[in-house]
């Protein structure tokens, strides 16, 4: 059973909601609410730890302190700039304050303490409509509530396993900006292990982080490797000490070029994007969209995703859907005499 507000637990949120809408903090709006649902940092009884963890998180957050906080506003920086090509503008303050009043109206009309599900889905839901111009991709909390027990957003939105229907079934371009934002923020990562030791770290050194999900976020690490091998042959830890990361963007019709200083893996994101590889032996993957994609000296990995693509040189070809191919390049592995 959800845990139920006493009418005088109700009273001081409703001040402190009200104090916040008139222009007060609404991090108080989160302390409130922790306040009642807790003793001395512990649960009451019928209020979900993860649930705690969460309000505790959010209002760091929202208060722009600590570690934690930290990781979060870099996080969702880096993948807005990622996803889109400029800095929002829209404030993560904005953001954060939305999801306060949400989740207060909803303990204020019920009186319950709302599950962690529908506190992702709230949380998700402003985040995604107000600061990621409705990519659900770019929500940080895609993957922090792994660290809170729920996987589903992260194989929903990141890796796309949960619906056979999904266009991005298949195509890594979400999990790159989950990676290339981590990296932001953390500062460098070895690999998905690395990364998950890392954000655990932060959310345990800031009181926000739930024992036992290391099952649940490595496992997710886990199926992240055999996506990404299914897809290029190679698993993360070579991928990060081999290669550096130059994305596409979700809204525009990229123009990447590859230079030759550096090994590179290239996901292109919606758009129709051209990406010329170099001659280093780069990865270079349309994503979504009609692209051109061309490998760099025959060596490149070029895979072209869904879409009617034109693939030019490349040492291994991955045709997954309606893909039209460039046999002007003389490719050795298809025999093909040209």
């Amino acid at each position: 059973m959800a845990y139920q507000f006493t009418g005088s637990e109700l009273s001081a949120l409703q001040n402190a909601y009200n104090n916040a809408v008139a222009g007060g903090s609404w991090a108080t709006v989160y302390s409130t609410i922790s306040a009642s649902i807790s003793t001395n940092g512990q649960p009451e009884a019928g209020v979900d730890q993860a649930v705690l963890s969460w309000v505790n998180g959010a209002q760091q957050v929202n208060a722009g302190v600590g570690d934690f906080s930290h990781f979060i506003r870099q996080y969702s920086t880096a993948q807005y700039v990622l996803r889109f090509g400029e800095a929002s503008q829209t404030s993560l303050q904005v953001v954060s304050d939305a999801v306060a009043r949400r989740v207060a109206d909803d303990i204020l009309s019920t009186g319950e303490l709302p599950s962690l599900a529908v506190i992702g889905s709230r949380d998700a839901g402003e985040t995604i409509a107000l600061y990621f111009n409705n990519d659900k991709g770019g929500w940080s909390g895609n993957s922090l509530f792994m660290f809170l027990g729920d996987d589903s957003f992260f194989r929903d939105s990141i890796l796309h396993t949960t619906d056979a229907n999904d266009p991005a079934a298949g195509d890594p371009y979400d999990f790159w900006t989950f990676v290339g934002s981590s990296m932001y923020a953390l500062g460098g990562i070895e690999d998905l292990i690395d990364l998950a030791k890392q954000v655990y770290q932060t959310m345990a050194a800031n009181g926000v982080g739930v024992l036992g999900t290391f099952t649940t976020v490595f496992k997710a690490m886990w199926d992240s490797d055999a996506m990404l091998h299914q897809a290029y042959g190679l698993y993360t830890p070579s991928i990060l000490s081999s290669y550096q990361l130059d994305l596409g963007t979700q809204n525009h019709n990229d123009e990447i070029n590859l230079d030759n200083d550096h090994q590179w893996l290239s996901s292109g994101g919606k758009g129709d994007d051209t990406i010329i590889g170099g001659s280093r032996g780069d990865i270079v993957d349309g994503g979504l969209g009609t692209d051109v994609l061309q490998g760099g000296g025959e060596t490149d990995v070029v895979v072209g995703n869904a879409g009617d693509d034109v693939l030019v040189g490349g040492r291994l070809i991955n045709i997954n859907r309606n893909t039209s191919i460039d046999m002007t390049t003389n490719h050795a592995e298809w025999n093909d005499g040209a």
